[in-house]
Protein backbone atom coordinates (compact mmCIF):
# COMPACT_ATOMS: atom_id res chain seq x y z
CA UNK A 1 0.00 0.00 0.00
CA UNK A 2 2.72 2.33 0.56
CA UNK A 3 4.42 1.77 -2.68
CA UNK A 4 1.34 3.05 -4.37
CA UNK A 5 1.00 5.79 -2.56
CA UNK A 6 4.18 6.91 -2.82
CA UNK A 7 3.89 6.49 -6.56
CA UNK A 8 1.17 8.12 -6.83
CA UNK A 9 2.85 11.09 -4.99
CA UNK A 10 4.98 11.01 -7.97
CA UNK A 11 2.67 10.72 -10.52
CA UNK A 12 0.74 13.99 -9.14
CA UNK A 13 3.99 15.80 -8.57
CA UNK A 14 4.96 14.95 -12.61
CA UNK A 15 1.45 16.23 -13.76
CA UNK A 16 1.87 19.48 -11.93
CA UNK A 17 4.81 20.09 -12.79
CA UNK A 18 3.73 19.63 -16.70
CA UNK A 19 0.60 21.99 -15.98
CA UNK A 20 3.33 24.46 -14.47
CA UNK A 21 5.28 24.36 -17.74
CA UNK A 22 2.64 24.32 -20.27
CA UNK A 23 1.04 27.41 -18.34
CA UNK A 24 4.63 29.33 -18.79
CA UNK A 25 4.76 28.46 -22.32
CA UNK A 26 1.28 29.69 -22.65
CA UNK A 27 2.14 33.44 -20.72
CA UNK A 28 5.54 33.38 -23.06
CA UNK A 29 3.32 32.95 -26.30
CA UNK A 30 0.72 35.59 -25.31
CA UNK A 31 3.96 37.81 -24.28
CA UNK A 32 5.48 37.10 -27.86
CA UNK A 33 1.90 38.08 -29.75
CA UNK A 34 1.40 41.26 -27.99
CA UNK A 35 5.02 42.50 -28.95
CA UNK A 36 4.41 41.14 -32.55
CA UNK A 37 1.13 42.73 -33.19
CA UNK A 38 2.57 45.99 -31.29
CA UNK A 39 5.62 46.48 -33.69
CA UNK A 40 3.51 45.57 -36.87
CA UNK A 41 1.47 48.76 -36.00
CA UNK A 42 4.72 50.28 -35.76
CA UNK A 43 5.83 49.41 -38.83
CA UNK A 44 2.86 50.12 -40.69
CA UNK A 45 2.34 53.34 -39.21
CA UNK A 46 5.90 54.00 -40.06
CA UNK A 47 5.54 53.25 -43.78
CA UNK A 48 2.41 55.34 -44.38
CA UNK A 49 3.72 58.23 -42.18
CA UNK A 50 4.56 60.93 -44.45
CA UNK A 51 1.24 59.79 -46.66
CA UNK A 52 -1.18 60.57 -43.35
CA UNK A 53 0.04 64.19 -42.86
CA UNK A 54 1.11 64.93 -46.55
CA UNK A 55 5.09 64.64 -47.06
CA UNK A 56 7.23 62.75 -49.18
CA UNK A 57 9.48 59.57 -47.01
CA UNK A 58 12.63 60.81 -48.34
CA UNK A 59 14.48 64.29 -47.69
CA UNK A 60 14.38 66.35 -50.72
CA UNK A 61 17.35 65.12 -52.82
CA UNK A 62 18.20 62.12 -51.05
CA UNK A 63 16.27 59.44 -53.28
CA UNK A 64 14.03 56.77 -51.58
CA UNK A 65 14.15 55.28 -48.39
CA UNK A 66 15.53 56.98 -45.07
CA UNK A 67 17.63 59.85 -45.14
CA UNK A 68 18.39 63.01 -43.04
CA UNK A 69 14.60 64.39 -43.43
CA UNK A 70 11.68 65.00 -40.98
CA UNK A 71 11.49 60.85 -40.50
CA UNK A 72 15.12 60.44 -39.24
CA UNK A 73 14.16 61.52 -35.09
CA UNK A 74 11.57 59.20 -35.35
CA UNK A 75 12.95 56.34 -33.58
CA UNK A 76 14.50 58.38 -30.83
CA UNK A 77 10.68 59.42 -29.94
CA UNK A 78 8.70 56.10 -29.79
CA UNK A 79 6.36 54.08 -30.68
CA UNK A 80 2.76 54.75 -31.16
CA UNK A 81 -0.13 53.48 -29.07
CA UNK A 82 -1.99 50.89 -30.96
CA UNK A 83 -4.89 51.38 -29.25
CA UNK A 84 -5.93 55.48 -28.80
CA UNK A 85 -4.55 58.79 -28.67
CA UNK A 86 -4.19 61.38 -26.21
CA UNK A 87 -2.94 65.02 -27.31
CA UNK A 88 -4.11 67.99 -29.64
CA UNK A 89 -6.13 67.81 -32.91
CA UNK A 90 -4.19 68.95 -35.86
CA UNK A 91 -6.47 68.79 -38.80
CA UNK A 92 -9.84 67.30 -38.97
CA UNK A 93 -10.88 65.85 -42.50
CA UNK A 94 -13.99 63.80 -43.38
CA UNK A 95 -14.02 61.06 -41.75
CA UNK A 96 -10.24 61.29 -40.36
CA UNK A 97 -8.67 63.37 -37.60
CA UNK A 98 -4.67 63.93 -37.15
CA UNK A 99 -3.45 64.11 -33.45
CA UNK A 100 -0.35 65.05 -32.28
CA UNK A 101 -0.08 62.80 -29.26
CA UNK A 102 1.49 64.50 -25.89
CA UNK A 103 4.88 62.04 -27.00
CA UNK A 104 5.58 63.98 -30.28
CA UNK A 105 3.47 61.53 -32.16
CA UNK A 106 1.10 62.54 -34.94
CA UNK A 107 -1.41 59.75 -35.65
CA UNK A 108 -4.24 59.19 -37.92
CA UNK A 109 -7.60 58.23 -36.38
CA UNK A 110 -10.57 57.19 -38.81
CA UNK A 111 -13.99 57.78 -37.61
CA UNK A 112 -17.13 55.86 -38.41
CA UNK A 113 -20.48 56.06 -38.00
CA UNK A 114 -20.38 54.08 -35.13
CA UNK A 115 -17.96 55.75 -32.99
CA UNK A 116 -19.35 57.42 -30.34
CA UNK A 117 -17.95 61.16 -29.70
CA UNK A 118 -18.44 63.23 -26.92
CA UNK A 119 -17.84 66.66 -25.97
CA UNK A 120 -18.93 67.78 -22.23
CA UNK A 121 -21.74 65.64 -21.54
CA UNK A 122 -22.93 66.16 -25.24
CA UNK A 123 -23.00 63.58 -27.91
CA UNK A 124 -21.40 65.83 -30.81
CA UNK A 125 -20.42 65.02 -34.65
CA UNK A 126 -16.95 64.77 -36.16
CA UNK A 127 -18.07 68.40 -37.61
CA UNK A 128 -17.89 69.15 -34.34
CA UNK A 129 -14.49 68.75 -33.61
CA UNK A 130 -11.67 72.11 -34.40
CA UNK A 131 -8.06 71.79 -34.90
CA UNK A 132 -6.26 72.56 -31.20
CA UNK A 133 -9.31 70.47 -29.45
CA UNK A 134 -7.62 68.11 -27.14
CA UNK A 135 -9.33 64.65 -27.51
CA UNK A 136 -8.68 61.03 -25.83
CA UNK A 137 -9.75 58.28 -28.15
CA UNK A 138 -10.11 54.64 -27.32
CA UNK A 139 -9.71 52.39 -30.53
CA UNK A 140 -7.93 49.45 -32.12
CA UNK A 141 -5.23 49.32 -34.93
CA UNK A 142 -6.37 48.33 -38.72
CA UNK A 143 -3.88 46.94 -41.41
CA UNK A 144 -2.59 49.90 -42.48
CA UNK A 145 -1.52 51.14 -39.27
CA UNK A 146 -4.16 54.03 -38.47
CA UNK A 147 -6.54 53.32 -35.49
CA UNK A 148 -10.14 52.81 -35.74
CA UNK A 149 -12.00 54.93 -33.03
CA UNK A 150 -14.69 53.54 -30.98
CA UNK A 151 -15.09 56.45 -28.84
CA UNK A 152 -13.31 60.41 -28.75
CA UNK A 153 -13.83 62.67 -25.81
CA UNK A 154 -12.95 66.25 -26.80
CA UNK A 155 -12.11 68.82 -24.59
CA UNK A 156 -12.41 72.18 -25.98
CA UNK A 157 -8.82 74.03 -26.53
CA UNK A 158 -9.78 77.29 -24.81
CA UNK A 159 -10.63 75.74 -21.83
CA UNK A 160 -7.22 73.42 -21.20
CA UNK A 161 -3.87 74.95 -20.57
Amino acid sequence: MEITAKKSKIVWGILIGILCLVILLSVFQLGSSIGFRKARFACQWGERYGAMIGMPLHAPGQGQGWGPGPMAEWPQRGVPDAHGANGSVISVSGNGLVVKGINGIEQMILVSSSTKIRKGNLDVMISDIAPEDRVVIMGGPDESGEIQAGFIRVFDHKLMP
